[in-house]
């Protein structure tokens, strides 16, 4: 995880509250790979 992916998923917040800018599904996945990747992470730390 770094400082890049958290960029990535933070722009997705602003990109879908505006219609017709929706992301390709390359972008979803990447999406998807981060947002997963942080939920262990966070998952890890919590000792969960």
């Amino acid at each position: 995880m770094s400082p890049d992916d958290l960029d990535i998923l933070s722009s997705y917040r602003v990109r879908v509250r505006y219609p017709g800018d929706d992301p390709t599904p390359d972008e979803a996945k990447q999406a998807m790979k981060i947002a997963q990747t942080i939920r262990r992470v966070i998952r890890r730390f919590l000792e969960l």
